[in-house]
């Protein structure tokens, strides 16, 4: 066999046998394909060695091994300092996310679940092999927070008794496991995988019941004044969420996290309030959504814990909202309160299209209740009493002139917090009060129109924090930023024969030149 083909052979073996040795490394298992390469690029190496074994012996003569050695002492050291630097970095790594949407980053949600879980989670993935990289990068990003998640990685194909043993039938399927307790997921993202982190290490899920019978929003309508895509989060997040009407049931349920009452049409019975108001007593969570008149502001209920119901509307002509095409009776908050866990650290604008005043009450509060407020609107509104709405064209451009006699100075509050229980302060968590209660002014902030936008967000933040799960998330999926190049066509015709003529042409021209004058040298 002629010298320079084993040559040939002996580099395409040595190169296809460090491929598969860095695919295994990369990958982190042995596939088929890094096997068939591994095999091809072993009798390719032999082979160059047998022919060549004159030259191999001569590479280990006494010259030739001195600076063998050396070389290898050399890469010895090399090697070893980047041993050391890895393990150094692996206990104290640091991160960046340099791409423009953060990307490969975990919401802050996600972190601070983490963070607080206390038990250990096993994370069982059922995928196909050739997603094996992309999911252990993304579970590797959860593990970087907690100890406490153990991850392992099956191919139901491949291990189909395991995957019988979980009772999984399909491919992507994610199962957790703690402390005996299984969740199920199939897909994998990071707002499934937070929230099934919540739900396998709690006890029980939580149900939200929305009251009906006063024309409240509607939990399975569709229209953009109805309320089915908040509906449909909370059940991404884990919540059961059901209708009551209370003047068939009497009293509030036993399981009931939080009663949800969104924009009544009509005043609510006796009866009706005073289930809500034995459910506040015994420790119960409640959500009120108001609107202005001529829907009920409820003054005498709502007077007993410590809230004043205005009979008014907020308009602001800062023209916050009118930079949106409302009127200026859809003020724009951006004022929250930022010692209350549910506005803490919430800065995004929110809108509010026809909203009423709910404020604290001046004067000593009924014992054991503490209220405070959580948004209000800029220092140029106020509480308009002659007004004049219609809720069938809340985005009419409204004249509005304030008087000082009858009108409520701005900045206006338009939601409270309040908190039943002997001695606290509204600014520590619900979970360690006895009952709660959460006041806005305006229902329609929380209806499908809005439910994609910073509106729905403080939704969840109140409800969540109502239910006791602050942690809950809804995080939007990063869609990665368009970098494209748009070009129009004759653009890319100069692309075109910029790259396929000119420059190659110059590179030609120069190297013929060269070789002819140095010919005629």
């Amino acid at each position: 066999m002629s010298k320079n083909i084993t040559i040939i052979s002996g580099v395409i073996g040595l190169i296809l046998l460090v491929i598969s040795v860095v695919n295994y490394f990369a990958a982190g298992f042995l596939d088929f394909p890094t096997v068939i390469i591994f095999l091809i690029g072993l009798p390719l190496t032999i082979v160059y060695c047998i022919y060549n074994i004159q030259d191999i012996k001569y590479l280990f003569s006494r010259r030739a091994m001195q600076y063998i050695s050396n070389a290898f002492v050399a890469s010895v050291f090399f090697f070893g300092i980047v041993i050391l630097l890895n393990y150094v970095f692996n206990k104290h790594s640091f991160r960046i996310d340099l791409t423009a949407n953060k990307q490969y980053s975990l919401a802050e949600q996600t972190i601070k679940v983490l963070q607080n879980l206390d038990k250990e989670v096993k994370i069982i993935v059922f995928f196909p092999s050739s997603e094996r990289s992309g999911i252990t990068n993304f579970i590797s990003e959860y593990q970087h927070y907690s100890s406490k998640l153990k991850y392992s990685f099956y191919d139901p194909d491949r291990s189909p008794e395991i995957a019988r043993n979980y009772g999984v039938s399909m491919s992507q399927t994610v199962i957790l496991e703690s402390a005996g307790k299984l969740e199920r997921i199939f897909g994998l993202n990071e707002q499934q995988l937070t929230n099934a982190l919540i739900k396998v290490t709690r006890k029980g899920n939580k149900v939200i019941y929305f009251m009906t019978g006063h024309g409240e929003r509607d939990i399975e309508n569709f229209e953009a004044d109805g309320v089915v895509l908040m509906k449909e989060v909370l059940v991404a997040m884990n919540y059961e969420v059901k209708a009551i009407n209370l003047i068939l049931e009497k009293s509030v349920p036993e399981d009931c996290a939080v009663l949800v009452i969104n924009g009544p049409e009509s005043e609510l019975y006796k009866t009706e309030l005073d289930s809500i108001d034995a459910y506040i007593n015994r420790g119960g969570k409640v959500f009120f959504l108001l609107d202005p008149a001529p829907s009920p502001g409820m003054p005498k209920f709502f007077d007993k814990w410590g809230i004043t119901v205005g009979n008014d509307l907020v308009v602001d002509p800062s023209r916050t909202g009118q930079q949106y095409g409302y009127s200026i009776a859809a003020p724009y908050v951006t004022e929250y309160n930022q010692y209350h866990p549910i506005t803490m650290n919430f800065t995004d604008g929110t809108l509010y299209r026809l909203v009423r005043s709910i404020t604290p009450k001046l004067g000593e509060l009924p014992a054991g209740v503490s209220v405070d407020y959580l948004c209000r609107t800029t220092s140029q509104s106020w509480g308009e009493v002659d007004f004049q709405s219609d809720p069938n064209n809340p985005d009419e451009q409204l004249d509005a002139e304030f008087n000082k006699e009858k009108d409520l100075q701005g900045p206006v509050t338009v939601a409270v917090v309040v908190i039943k229980s002997p001695g606290v302060s509204p600014f520590i968590s619900a979970s360690s009060q006895k009952g709660a209660m959460v006041v806005f002014g305006d229902s329609d902030f929380s209806t499908n129109q809005y439910a994609r936008t910073p509106n729905g967000d403080l939704f969840l933040g109140a409800l969540n924090w109502l239910a006791e799960e602050e942690d809950l998330v809804a995080i939007p999926p990063k869609d990665p930023a368009n970098r494209r190049v748009q070009m129009s066509a004759k653009e890319a015709k100069f692309i075109l024969y910029l790259t396929v003529f000119i420059i190659p042409g110059i590179v030609l021209i120069f190297g013929l030149s060269v070789f002819f004058r140095r010919r005629s040298l």
